[in-house]
């Protein structure tokens, strides 16, 4: 099930975003949040529905403020949703009131909301503010291409000087934009189908690389793939012999 590369916030202290010290980020409570995996007060996850419309569905079931922890009534309870091949996120809020001790963190008047897609790139829906109430729903589009590679590295093996083997890699966009890039790699390698591209939300694309050595030895090098999404290098390596 193929998801962006998102890092959900576990850091304790929060930060208004967008947040320099990380590249991608989502931050439905981003709080200093107790878990005690002994019970049921820890983060779970199920995917639901069948390919190619599942949901990954992340959700922190009674979560304490660390600062209130040994009361374990004073509890959140709220859950990510991640669509596959879809770049839209949800957050869902069940309970947003700590209560007790913890008053002063209720509706996430101690928490970052948001979600950045890159270190200067993020949207903010509240920084330390009472902005969440109970059922509260909160629905993400990327409006912007996301570049993803798989896989991230290609081993042609051993070819005979004069031959010639392919491999393939998959490009995909996980934004909310169209994806527009194209691929370049050094001899002895070559692209020889699959750019440029041009992807809409979700759709993917097989680019070909080829390896045709001139001379026995080992060659590695980089496909460089460059978008309005993204740049990425992938490793690629093959052997050259001059006999089988």
């Amino acid at each position: 099930m193929p998801v962006a590369p998102w890092f959900v916030s576990a850091l304790p202290s929060n930060q208004p975003l967008p947040f320099s010290n990380v590249f991608t980020l989502v931050a439905p409570f981003w709080d200093d949040l107790y878990l005690d995996p002994r019970t049921d007060q820890n983060v779970f996850w199920a995917v639901l529905g069948e390919a190619p419309n599942r949901e990954l569905v992340i959700e922190w079931r009674n979560a304490r403020h660390y600062s209130c922890r040994a009361d374990s009534t004073a509890t959140v309870r709220f859950q990510v949703v991640f669509f596959e091949g879809r770049s839209e996120i949800l957050f869902n809020y069940a309970d947003t009131v700590f209560g007790g001790k913890c008053a002063l963190a209720d509706r996430g008047q101690s928490a970052t909301v948001g979600i950045q897609v890159a270190p200067g790139s993020g949207t903010q829906f509240s920084h330390n503010a009472p902005s969440l109430r109970d059922g509260t729903a909160l629905a993400w589009a990327i409006a912007q291409p996301i570049l993803t590679v798989t896989p991230q590295s290609l081993d042609f093996g051993t070819v005979i000087v004069g031959r010639s083997v392919d491999r393939e890699f998959i490009v995909q966009n996980l934004g909310g934009a169209v994806l527009m890039g194209t691929a370049s790699v050094p001899p002895p390698f070559s692209i020889v189908s699959g750019i440029p591209f041009t992807l809409r939300a979700g759709e993917s694309q097989i680019v070909s690389v080829r390896f045709a050595p001139t001379s026995s030895g080992t060659f590695e090098s980089n496909v460089t793939v460059a978008s309005n999404g993204g740049f990425l290098n992938l490793k690629v390596v093959g052997r050259g012999a001059t006999s089988p």
